[in-house]
């Protein structure tokens, strides 16, 4: 029996490793009507070997992942690798490393506008297209099989992902590898490649713009503001768009809940032991705890989870704060919870398949006025707080 079989449609992570692990090439990863990746299975091929079922973080055994000790707040030192990432710059700062030491970097890059892949980085130069966030499902392809292929040649090998991406290879390898270290990203859950295209497609229409005339993506643009970033859009003429969290569209829906995959909602890799190495994300919240070091520029959480990395961690040029579990996951819940998906979610899907992207998400994400008064006082605070503090700093 196939894993598509035992694995129902909505909770299938799409991650891919049932595809790449068959020996008689039985399942392809097809798009469906909404744009998620899910396996197909040519019933001719199969018998039933059972491999597929064997790598599916799905049906995988689960056990409860135990709360390490090694926590920190994390900074790069390199101010050029913390503006251009997303938080801290925790990966940036790993992955350098790695590329030093000869190895590679599998993480995601945009191969066009529309299309996020998962890819291998051996060189610094071109490690600036797999940094910050990206808040789409990646295409996987054969990565799993070239990361081992990579490791049974002895090459050092820094795997991204997420939660499920992550916990899919470990069940493809099978085994330990000295050579490999993964890290799991706190994931919040992942639109599909398709919602993107709509929303780009949108953009493009308004700005008289066309999409493969793109070259710059940043979810997660930090220029002006951590805690406010902003969406922006570039071309080699100039920037195309630019709109903060709480007035893009896309960041809107994705943060009420409306992009996310149905399986993001009862994640089969969240808080389990996916083996993962290292997990990093966002340290929201962390000027409650560590006031001294937030300066609304990028703060990382870092949590070690092998602790044999530790003295890998700590010769890093990081700056690390040590700090407690419940400290980030009271400010960024999704560290161990899942998603809850938006009651009106179904019927915004649907609505997305004829409508353009804006006109369809607009009317589900309106911010009250009232709300729109608390967030602007509240923005005007932390921006003064955080002007004071420079000042204190430079004296």
């Amino acid at each position: 029996m196939s894993v598509i079989n035992k694995v129902s449609e909505a909770s299938c992570c799409g991650c891919g490793a049932c595809v790449v692990v068959c020996q008689r090439h039985c399942l392809q990863m097809k798009q469906d009507n909404n744009g998620w990746f899910r396996p197909l299975l040519s019933l001719r091929a199969c018998n039933e070997c059972g491999l597929c079922e064997s790598v599916c973080p799905v049906l995988a055994p689960k056990t409860l992942r135990e709360q390490s000790e090694n926590v920190f707040a994390a900074k790069a030192k390199s101010k050029s690798i913390r503006i251009k990432s997303s938080s801290g710059g925790v990966f940036a700062t790993l992955a350098n490393h790695i590329i030093e030491q000869q190895g590679v970097v599998c993480a995601a890059r945009f191969a066009s506008p529309t299309k996020l892949i998962h890819d291998f980085c051996s060189k610094k130069e071109d490690l600036p297209g797999y940094m910050g966030s990206k808040y789409l499902q990646s295409d996987m392809s054969d990565c799993y099989l070239k990361t081992k292929n990579y490791l049974l040649q002895g090459v050092k090998v820094l795997f991204v992902g997420t939660p499920c991406q992550v916990m899919a290879l470990k069940l493809y390898l099978k085994k330990t590898y000295p050579e490999l270290i993964t890290m799991e990203i706190v994931c919040h859950g992942v639109p599909s490649q398709k919602a993107w295209q709509n929303y780009l497609e949108a953009i493009c229409r308004r700005t008289k713009t066309k999409p493969e005339s793109i070259t710059g993506i940043e979810f997660r643009n930090k220029d002006r503001s951590w805690s406010e970033y902003s969406m922006k859009i570039s071309t080699p003429e100039g920037t195309i768009h630019r709109k903060t969290r709480r007035n893009d569209f896309f960041l809107k829906a994705f943060q009420s809940n409306l992009l996310q995959r149905d399986c993001c909602f009862s994640c089969p890799a969240k808080s389990v032991d996916t083996k993962s190495d290292i997990v990093a994300g966002d340290y929201w919240g962390v000027d409650n705890f560590h006031r001294d070091i937030a300066d609304d520029r990028g703060v990382s959480c870092l949590i070690v989870i092998n602790k044999s990395l530790l003295p890998l961690i700590k010769s890093l040029p990081l700056e690390l704060t040590a700090t407690k579990y419940e400290y980030i996951a009271a400010s960024n819940p999704a560290v161990e919870r899942s998603a809850r998906p938006n009651p009106k979610r179904e019927q915004y899907l649907q609505s997305l398949l004829s409508k353009d992207f804006i006109q369809a998400t607009k009317p589900l994400v309106r911010t009250p006025l009232s709300q729109k008064t608390r967030l602007a006082i509240n923005s005007f605070k932390h921006r003064l707080l955080n002007a004071l503090r420079r000042i204190k700093q430079s004296r």
